[in-house]
């Protein structure tokens, strides 16, 4: 059971997120690997947490299918 509702924020203002929360950016995004941007906006499901939730890697299906590693502060709930 997560700990916390998602995109609530911890003590130093990052948010927090758990495995499998959907996500959006709330910022654009390059994936060097494909060449092409994710808009602000696109939603992706949370697949990891990685430095005590300092970023987090998300799986996108749509525009374009992606794995892309986005810091706290470049989601939103």
């Amino acid at each position: 059971m997560p700990d916390h509702a998602p995109g609530d924020k911890d003590v130093r203002g990052s948010r927090m997120f758990n495995e499998l929360d959907e996500v959006a950016l709330a910022t654009p995004v390059y994936v060097k690997d494909v060449g092409r941007e994710l808009p602000a906006g696109a939603r992706g499901t949370v697949v990891g947490i990685w430095q005590g939730r300092k970023a987090y890697e998300v799986e996108f299906s749509t525009p374009f299918e992606c794995l892309v590693t986005v810091p706290s502060a470049g989601l939103a709930a």
